[in-house]
């Protein structure tokens, strides 16, 4: 949270941990115990049974392993917002694939920040898919603090309530910032090294 506070223009943050939201209770506490402008927007990342689908404004779990549209279903009774995020990466297991333009979602990741193969394809996926006007976000899916902000959203004003509102009128707009791949190329290789079936992650599916 130290770092992102850093980043100039970065006001707002979503906190998604998979299948977990304790994280962002306690990254909100932390910045508000430091008096940080920094803002939090608590989030999770739900595995249903048709890919990942990211809640937003959350103040309670959602549970995993249900369908997409009750997972959507139970976002919305909390008066969160749903977001299918990075639809084609391995589809069906963690994209939601074309489910993204059916569905009832509130928005449609069109830019993750994962710098792999595998990741670049998706977006090039999910750039041709017809949202039919549905709003758009870009997000930077870190997983280490160098890739904090990677990708992320524009949107008029400043705060979660000002992105709130700008999904809602379909003002927000995907952007990337230059950072330094060199982390995330020793983190990857890290992993693969502890992990070798993870060399499965880097690669469009």
């Amino acid at each position: 949270m130290d770092v992102a506070a850093r980043i100039p223009g970065l006001d707002t943050v979503a906190i998604t941990d998979h299948d977990c939201i304790e994280g962002a209770l306690e990254a909100r506490r932390y910045l508000e115990r430091r008096g940080s402008a920094l803002q939090v927007i608590v989030g999770e990342e739900v595995s249903s049974r048709d890919g990942h689908i990211v809640g937003l404004f959350l103040h309670q779990l959602v549970r995993p392993a249900m369908s997409a549209q009750d997972t959507i279903s139970a976002i919305h009774e909390q008066g969160g917002l749903a977001v299918a995020v990075h639809p084609f990466r391995n589809p069906g297991r963690e994209g939601v694939a074309a489910l993204a333009a059916t569905l009832p979602f509130d928005a449609v990741e069109l830019l993750n920040g994962a710098p792999t193969p595998r990741g670049r394809s998706a977006n090039r996926r999910v750039a041709r898919l017809d949202i039919r006007g549905k709003p758009v976000t870009g997000g930077s899916d870190a997983h280490i603090k160098e890739m904090v902000a990677a990708c992320s959203t524009e949107y008029p004003g400043s705060g979660p309530d000002a992105f709130r509102e700008a999904l809602r009128e379909a003002r927000t707009k995907p952007a990337r910032r230059r950072v330094s791949l060199l982390p995330y190329l020793r983190y990857a290789g890290l992993k693969v090294a502890r992990h070798p079936r993870a060399l499965r992650e880097l690669w469009p599916v």
